[in-house]
């Protein structure tokens, strides 16, 4: 028998699959006559007395989301620690107390475990001051982690490759997370769905989880109610609560399917059997999970799963044998899959059925608890006079050195990420996503400097520059309404507004050539991230900047694109609008005095120092879903139309503002540039 100290940052009464995993796995390794401590932070709503739980002081639902932050100082719970004597010491996260657990280890001399739950970088949105640097940071000190632990876990084969490809030289057992058969399994669906409204003959779609930005909910969202659309008699249920509750409910509100979806909220472990067993097939479409409990969870009730391709899932879902994997993010390519399901019969045939229940019979909880302690006794079998008693006090400080060593090199990256940009070499940065991979962080030294130079040339210009802005609460308003949104502009005008628009955290859309690079940087230096789409990528555009946008909820683009012809709204963005029936948003910049580059397609314009800068924002257009191909070029003139209306509703205003002086000559530059005194736009330009 053994003395198991685990640590964790997510804890009971905290909602989330790592949570549950981890008090299930408490739960049973008591049962098999080991003694358990788990040490958490304290969270809102908790039980009065709790068994063999150690609660430290935190910052409760920081920053909104619902989780619990560990403040420094564990007096009172060393003095619980050092009672206890552990044997082994397991830690589920790689920051805050997985840092105290390495200590710990450290400190008494006995192995350490981690469990590589999740993609880290996937949750960074949680932290004021997101960015790519930061998820680039958390990925490299989660490798740094696992290389300072005896031994890593893995939930799942997918997982563990990925951490051999990351860098990590820790031995990496595959063990996946278990369920209890005996709670999960099929129970009398009827009864359920007459609790919540479901008529029993009708096809059900369920989800189950967090309801948060990490778990690709967006696009859930949108396929589910594209599908409700299409199929009238079909429902949908939800179990779970989370920061994207209201935007769920207004997507199905706005096309008038409310009637047809359940949200049920948090269920306990007794009725979240019987919530499983009234699907018909899992919707699953989170990226970020390094197994998904609920998929084994939903297939032991017999519940089939559509679910995209991601780490861990694949190690799950067998496609075509006991559920379907989409192998791309697209809504119809997922609708397909529902279908697909639905095709067979109600439930499915008891093939398909019964293979799922047999794929969820691998990851039994007695399973994978017998192949943990197997893993704790090799580990405090090799212990005996090893390194870690022999060294133990020069581990200990070689730990606690690159922790803070660690920490340092997060204030460098907050600090100065410009030097980090500069400077840093591209190959070291772990991608394991395609849109991860088209970010644009693969720039030469020549577009950094270049970027750099253009941004600070920009920041310098805006101060005397004399702005004016109107409409501009348009966009926050979709934006804190959490509607994909895309803003349209005119290529000749995107120079200005890097800089008005700054704040707005989104995502912009370039070639990947050097001028691509070049503006990939001056977007990083403005706040917002930019998608390089490749050549040999062009055909597959749409479906990447869909991507892109339910990941950012923000996209912008040139809508004549990077090549032209001059203000001819590509069918591109009508077609990327139509797919996510999003929000487009008019955008247009007039300037005095300026400079015209007449012998570029786009006729591009850049504002001299003390301009008058006028930023107009135009009117939301929500596009249609769907649309035929006969119907993207009647929206991409409706759009053009908007959009010519914004910039010449900029240029009136401008000459207002100028009291009437647009009547002012032309005075040319150079060769192919000329400075325009007046606030003429149109034929005057042309």
């Amino acid at each position: 028998m053994m003395n198991i100290l685990m640590f964790t940052n997510t804890y009971l009464p905290h909602v989330g699959g790592v949570a549950c995993s981890i008090h299930r796995f408490a739960q049973e390794l008591k049962k098999r006559g080991n003694s358990v401590r788990v040490v958490a932070p304290y969270f809102t709503c908790m039980p009065s007395a709790e068994a063999d739980v150690i609660r430290v002081p935190a910052i409760r639902n920081f920053n909104g989301s619902g989780f619990s932050i560990p403040l420094p100082g564990m007096r009172k719970s060393a003095w619980e620690i050092d009672g206890f004597s552990p044997d082994i010491i397991h830690s589920h996260h790689p920051f805050l107390l997985g840092n105290t657990a390495l200590r710990y280890a450290a400190l008494y001399q006995v192995p350490i475990v981690f469990t590589h739950h999740t993609l880290y970088e996937r949750y960074t949105h949680y932290i004021p001051g997101d960015s790519l640097l930061m998820r680039r940071f958390v990925v490299n000190l989660t490798t740094s982690y696992c290389n300072l632990c005896d031994a890593v876990v893995a939930p799942s084969t997918s997982v563990a490759s990925m951490l051999h490809h990351r860098g990590v030289r820790s031995p990496v057992t595959v063990i996946p997370t278990g369920i209890d058969p005996k709670i999960f399994s099929r129970k009398n669906r009827t009864a359920f769905r007459k609790t919540v409204g479901i008529p029993d003959n009708a096809f059900v779609i369920g989800h189950v989880g967090r309801l948060a930005f990490e778990k690709n909910l967006e696009f859930l969202t949108l396929a589910l109610s594209h599908y409700l659309q299409a199929n009238p008699d079909d429902h949908v249920l939800i179990a779970g609560v989370g920061p994207l509750e209201d935007y769920m409910r207004k997507i199905f509100l706005r096309h008038g399917i409310m009637k047809r979806l359940h949200m049920i909220g948090i269920l306990g472990e007794e009725e979240l059997p019987a919530a499983y067993s009234a699907m018909d097939v899992f919707a699953f479409t989170s990226q970020s999970e390094t197994q998904g409990l609920v998929l084994a969870e939903a297939m032991a009730c017999g519940v089939p799963v559509v679910a995209l391709d991601g780490p861990g899932v694949r190690d799950v879902v067998r496609d075509g044998i006991n559920s379907r994997l989409i192998m791309k993010t697209d809504i119809g390519e997922f609708m397909s899959g529902l279908l697909w399901v639905k095709s067979l019969g109600l439930r499915g045939p008891g093939q398909l059925s019964g293979a799922a229940e047999e794929t969820a019979s691998r990851f039994s909880m007695e399973k994978s608890t017998d192949s943990i302690l197997s893993l704790y006794e090799s580990l405090i079998g090799m212990r005996g006079a090893s390194r870690l008693r022999s060294n133990s006090s020069l581990k200990a400080a070689r730990m606690q050195g690159r922790i803070m060593e660690s920490s340092l090199l997060a204030s460098v990256h907050s600090v100065v990420p410009i030097a980090r940009e500069l400077y840093s070499c591209s190959s070291d940065i772990p991608t394991d996503t395609e849109l991860q991979t088209l970010l644009a962080h693969h720039s030469g030294i020549r577009a950094r400097i270049a970027g750099y130079a253009i941004s600070l040339y920009i920041r310098i210009q805006k101060i005397s520059w004399r702005k004016q802005e109107e409409g501009i609460e348009i966009i926050r308003y979709h934006l804190r309404q959490g509607e994909p949104v895309l803003l349209s502009f005119w290529h000749g005008k995107y120079l200005p507004m890097f800089a008005l628009l700054e704040g707005l955290h989104g995502c912009i859309f370039a070639s990947c050539s050097f001028r691509g690079e070049v503006v990939a940087e001056v977007c990083r230096r403005f706040g917002y991230e930019c998608i390089l789409i490749p050549e040999h990528a062009r055909q597959r555009a749409v479906e990447i900047m869909a991507k892109a946008i339910l990941h950012y909820r923000a996209g912008a683009v040139a809508a004549d694109g990077p090549r032209g012809p001059r203000r001819v709204f590509k069918l591109g963005a009508v077609q990327l609008s139509s797919e996510l029936g999003m929000t487009v948003i008019p955008a247009s910049v007039a300037v005095h005095p300026k400079i015209v580059a007449r012998r570029r397609w786009d006729r591009y314009e850049a504002p001299l120092p003390f301009s008058h800068v006028f930023l107009k924002v135009g009117k939301a257009t929500t596009v249609p879903v769907g649309l035929r191909p006969d119907e993207l070029s009647i929206w991409s003139m409706r759009l053009k139309k908007s959009l010519d209306d914004v910039d010449s509703e900029a240029e009136q205003s401008l000459r207002h503002a100028l009291r009437g002086n647009e009547e002012r000559l032309e005075i040319p530059v150079q060769r192919d540039l000329k400075i325009v005194s007046g606030g003429d736009h149109g034929k005057k330009l042309l």
